[in-house]
């Protein structure tokens, strides 16, 4: 029988797939509300908070491939961890995959001004490119593409990560020390990337470095037990950077959000109503597809606007309703079925539906 998987972190997954949704979705509508309004720092906020899923996802993914390693649950095999991270994420980034290329060629051979305006005409050389996810022509027709790659970033150096944990045993201050220097790191290639194109893959270890923060904190509450107290404490501290950011310009929000959402992770396995809110199972039920989410939320939109681009001639109220209501619905009838039919195949221990993989 598989592991079974920890229901409150799929809770978290949920809230995760949700900021990401209300990002590429009315984010920057409403932000240019605001910014109307003259409340710039508050649409500020909007955009930090929205688009800071990714960063609680990969504090997420820190947590959930250290830890069994970490606690003595499970021997490291460099061929089992491999294969067992391909098996699980392959097939469905493989059909999604397909399905983007088959959508921006039809975008491209019947375009509309919203195609002809937000996506790259298709061509075969890029999208074949993007079959092993790190894409050299940086030609994105699922934008989600550039998160993915951090992610894959991070997969591929876990191994270091983890000989680096069993050769100093950090502790809690240890891990804060390494959280600190990452920090510092990441700010400096902030200010880099502000100034220079950096060429592929500069652009890729740029971008893992500016992001690798949170991947530390997964691995310190991975390898770490902490209170609740200290996950309100950890809370507090990122709140108050996130509210620093938007004051001081050059600070980079990823640390400020991970450190925020290190702490959510605590509270929810460490303080029962956060526990409660997060296991309960219609929050279950999305984080569990969180990941066909992620994968398809991009093209639907994409497809979405495509078709609302021909009932109005430009960005309308009209437009808006129709563009976003369709591209709410087409998220769940592409990404469901690849659920149902790949994802789950190679998922364990799923509460809200069969898994067919086991340990």
């Amino acid at each position: 029988m598989g592991k079974q998987r920890i229901r409150e972190l799929d809770g978290l997954r949920a809230l995760a797939i949700g900021l990401v949704v209300v990002h590429h979705t009315v984010t920057k509508n409403l932000e240019v509300l605001l910014y109307q309004l003259r409340w710039e720092k508050l649409g500020n906020l909007l955009d930090h908070l929205t688009s800071s899923g990714v960063q609680l996802f990969y504090v997420l993914s820190g947590i959930l491939l250290l830890s069994p390693y970490l606690k003595g649950e499970r021997p490291f095999s460099p061929e089992r961890y491999f294969w067992r991270r391909a098996e699980r994420l392959g097939p469905s980034y493989a059909a999604s995959w397909l399905f983007v290329g088959a959508m921006a060629a039809a975008l491209s051979a019947w375009p509309s001004w919203f195609s002809l305006e937000r996506v790259a005409p298709f061509a075969w050389e890029a999208w074949l490119a993007q079959v092993f996810i790190f894409d050299p022509y940086q030609v994105y027709y699922n934008p989600v593409m550039w998160s993915l790659e951090v992610e894959l970033s991070f997969y591929l150096t876990l191994p270091l990560w983890l000989w680096l944990y069993r050769r100093t045993r950090p502790g809690k201050l240890g891990h804060l020390l390494a959280f600190g220097l990452a920090t510092a790191v990441s700010l400096g290639l902030q200010q880099v990337a502000r100034f220079h194109f950096e060429p592929f893959p500069l652009n890729i270890i740029s971008t893992f470095g500016l992001y690798l923060p949170c991947f530390l904190l997964g691995v310190a509450l991975a390898g770490q037990p902490f209170t609740a107290r200290e996950g309100a404490g950890l809370a507090l501290l990122g709140g108050a950077y996130v509210g620093a950011s938007l004051v001081w310009a050059p600070a980079n929000v990823a640390p400020a959000f991970g450190l925020l959402y290190a702490g959510l992770v605590v509270l929810a396995r460490a303080w029962t109503p956060a526990r409660t809110l997060f296991s309960a199972r219609p929050i279950v039920w999305l984080g569990e597809r969180s990941y066909s989410l992620f994968l398809m939320h991009f093209p639907a939109i994409f497809v979405a606007n495509h078709l609302a681009a021909f009932a109005f001639e430009g960005k309308t109220w009209g437009y808006f309703l129709l563009s976003r209501g369709l591209s709410l619905a087409l998220m769940f009838a592409l990404a469901l079925p690849l659920f149902h039919w790949v994802e789950s195949r190679g998922a364990r221990g799923l509460s809200t539906a069969p898994a067919a993989a086991e340990a």
